[in-house]
């Protein structure tokens, strides 16, 4: 489900002529933490659905843009390290999130946060980067 899920994002924005910036590919974004949500069956600022266990990612504001529209970013993989404990994940981006303290925070759905930490932690140390 995760990649047909990843596949529909990504058919979505080339459908679109959505282009993402590629000059960010692999610089790090550190001081960053991430939390997690719920989809509760709605759509990301993205435009798709996507179940609790997929691997997706909100971008802060500043790096997603306006939550109405389709940000370029949308679809872009993203691989976030727990600066805890060394665990990592790759995740789709597939909304913003107006709740981020910082530009190099994350929210995390459900099924991403729980490969980097127990959800109880809530609010976990990160690095990431841009694979795509």
């Amino acid at each position: 489900m995760r990649y047909s899920s990843t596949l529909a994002s990504l058919a979505l924005f080339v459908a679109a002529g959505i282009s993402a910036p590629a000059s960010d590919i692999g610089q790090a974004f550190t001081g960053g933490h991430a939390t997690y949500f719920y989809q509760n069956d709605f759509a990301g600022a993205c435009g798709v659905v996507n179940p609790d266990s997929a691997s997706i990612a909100a971008l802060s504001i500043e790096r997603y843009g306006s939550l109405s529209t389709a940000s370029p970013n949308c679809g872009r993989t993203i691989k976030v390290t727990n600066t805890a404990n060394g665990h990592t994940v790759e995740a789709v981006v597939a909304d913003g999130c107006p709740t981020c303290s910082t530009a190099n925070d994350l929210d995390l759905s459900v099924g991403a946060f729980q490969q980097l930490s127990a959800l109880e932690n809530g609010d976990i140390p990160i690095t990431w980067e841009y694979l795509n």
